[in-house]
């Protein structure tokens, strides 16, 4: 695939003789490599990124770095109709395709004292395990981890210690299907974000879902 280029970097760095304005620029599409292999009873796929990221900090010259990034997930039927799910990135300069960071992270690049442009390191997975108690009732786990190794001028601070570290979450649910199409359920999720100076926050939600496929096209 080819994809739209667009670089994550903070509109501003404040360094220490003064605030500097950083733009970016995307010179080259995004490439992506995908191969999936796929038998009855599992799957596994296996993509690749590559990337050309930079811009300018201030009336610095233009930069340009390479970022790449790495992907492999697998799913396997484990036991009657229970499965479980495997993910594992990692990377340099691939926040934009992190959701767990969301649009306008700026975390793609980084700027280093002397203000050189780097892809910053990242990388993280998840796993979840899916369990039918009965025909109907089913419940899933799962626990995810991301971590983006950040330059002390990654994003917009006074001081560095703020900056993003990792995060982590955990999840649990209950689902009913009571026919076909339909499904009603409840899910406990605990979510956590550390900065680089270990402060971090917690935060728990329950979420509810009321499910019906208006249009199964399953048998067409």
């Amino acid at each position: 695939a080819v994809e739209q280029p667009t670089t994550e970097v903070p509109g501003t760095i404040t360094t220490p003789t003064g605030t500097v304005n950083v733009s970016a620029t995307n010179p080259l599409p995004d490439f992506v490599l995908r191969y999936r292999y796929q038998q009855d009873t599992f799957h596994i796929q296996n993509a690749w990124l590559f990337r050309s990221l930079g811009g300018f900090a201030g009336a610095t010259a233009e930069q340009q770095v390479f970022g790449w990034g790495g992907m492999l997930s697998a799913s396997a039927k484990v036991y009657g109709k229970d499965n479980i799910v495997i993910q594992g990135s990692f990377g340099e300069g691939t926040a934009r395709y992190i959701l767990d960071l969301g649009t306008g992270s700026g975390l793609d690049d980084g700027l280093t004292a002397d203000r050189r442009v780097v892809a910053l390191p990242a990388y993280g997975g998840y796993v979840a395990y899916q369990h039918y108690w009965t025909e109907r009732w089913r419940s899933t786990a799962t626990y995810g981890f991301l971590k983006v190794n950040t330059t002390d001028l990654a994003q917009t601070s006074t001081n560095p210690t703020t900056l993003f570290s990792h995060t982590q979450y955990a999840e649990g649910n209950l689902m009913y299907s009571p026919g076909h199409g339909f499904t009603v359920g409840a899910a406990v999720l605990w979510g956590q974000h550390q900065l680089k100076d270990e402060t971090r926050g917690d935060v728990f939600r329950l979420n509810f879902v009321l499910q019906y496929d208006l249009v199964n096209l399953g048998n067409w």
